[in-house]
């Protein structure tokens, strides 16, 4: 990392750590708005644009398909 990099870093983790103190859930809204951050709770499978979940079944796995190259809903044969 260069001196640059590195200082950008701490930078931006001095005002991480300063965020996680802040209690105003409408500031942390607004923040979460204008950043576009979609929280991890709020990420679906289908959301992802390599995984097609299209036609799925009660007791499926997703596995990769290599010649699609993306991951697609399927039995589970090794089990």
């Amino acid at each position: 990392m260069s001196p640059e990099q590195l200082q950008q870093f701490e930078e931006m983790k001095r005002t991480i750590e300063h965020l996680r103190t802040v209690t105003d859930v409408s500031f942390i809204a607004e923040l979460k708005r204008r950043l576009n951050v979609v929280a991890p709770q709020d990420i679906r499978l289908s959301d992802l644009f390599d995984v097609d979940t299209g036609g799925v079944t009660d007791q499926q796995v997703i596995k990769y398909n290599i010649t699609t190259q993306i991951w697609e809903n399927a039995n589970d044969i090794d089990t």
